[in-house]
C-alpha cells in the first residue's frame, strides 16, 4: 500500500486501544502498528517495530490524521508482524498489572505501618485514644477498639429431672448451658466445647 492510497481514520473506526492499524511515519510506505492509548490532543501512542523488517518493537506518539484503519486482509508478513505486536502488547499489559499490584501492596504495607505506629503511639502514652482516633479518622483509616481476652470459670449448681442415669444428666446439662450476648454488647461471649460437668450425683426423691 502507498502513501497515496493511505486515507485518515475517523475516531469511530478505528481510534480504540488495541486496534490494528496503519501509520504514516514518513519515509515509505504506511506502517502497520497497534493502538495503544490516545494521550488527547488529537494525538495517539503506538506501538509497531523500530523501521521496515526491523525486531525492535518500540512506543511511538503520533497525529491521529496520520493513522487509517488496517485492512482486514492482512498478507503473511503483515499478519506475522501484527501477531508479534499483540504478544508484546500482552506481555507489557501483564508487567503494568503486576507493577500496579507491587505499587498497590506497597501503598496498602504503608498504610496499616502507620496506624500501627500511632497505635504504639497511644499505648505508650504518647497520644490519647481520642487524639488517635482523630488522625485515624483524618486518613479514612479504621478506627482503634481495644480488645481483651479473658477465660472465666463459673461453678453452677444445676439439678436435672428426668435423666435416666449420671451421664444422661451431664448430656441435658451441656445441652441446655448456652452462655452468649448480643450483637449490641461491649462484651461478646463464646462458648467452646470444653465445657466440664463433674461430680454427677443421684437426688433422692423428695
Amino acid at each position: 500500500m502507498s502513501e497515496a492510497t493511505l486515507t485518515a481514520a475517523t475516531p469511530g473506526q478505528v481510534l480504540t486501544s488495541g486496534a490494528v492499524v496503519l501509520a504514516e511515519l514518513g519515509g515509505g510506505q504506511p506502517q502497520l502498528a497497534i493502538l495503544t492509548g490516545l494521550p488527547g490532543n488529537d494525538m495517539a501512542r503506538i506501538m509497531t517495530v523500530a523501521c521496515p523488517g526491523s525486531d525492535e518493537v518500540t512506543t511511538r506518539v503520533t497525529a491521529c490524521s496520520s493513522l487509517a484503519r488496517a485492512p482486514h486482509d492482512l498478507d503473511a508478513d503483515q499478519q506475522q508482524l501484527a501477531q508479534r505486536l499483540m504478544i508484546r502488547l500482552a506481555a507489557d499489559a501483564r508487567d503494568d498489572v503486576e507493577q500496579l499490584r507491587e505499587q498497590a501492596d506497597a501503598a496498602h504495607r504503608k498504610i496499616a505501618s502507620m496506624r500501627a505506629y500511632a497505635i504504639d503511639k497511644h499505648l505508650d502514652g504518647t497520644i490519647c485514644k481520642d487524639g488517635l482516633n482523630a488522625f485515624l479518622a483524618a486518613h479514612d483509616l479504621d478506627l482503634y477498639q481495644p480488645r481483651h481476652r479473658a477465660q472465666v470459670t463459673i461453678r453452677l449448681d444445676v439439678e436435672v429431672y428426668g435423666a435416666d442415669d449420671q451421664h444422661d444428666a451431664a448430656q441435658m446439662i451441656r445441652n441446655c448451658i448456652d452462655v452468649s450476648s448480643s450483637d449490641d454488647s461491649d462484651v461478646w461471649i463464646t462458648t467452646g466445647p470444653d465445657l466440664i460437668v463433674s461430680d454427677v450425683q443421684s437426688l433422692p426423691d423428695d
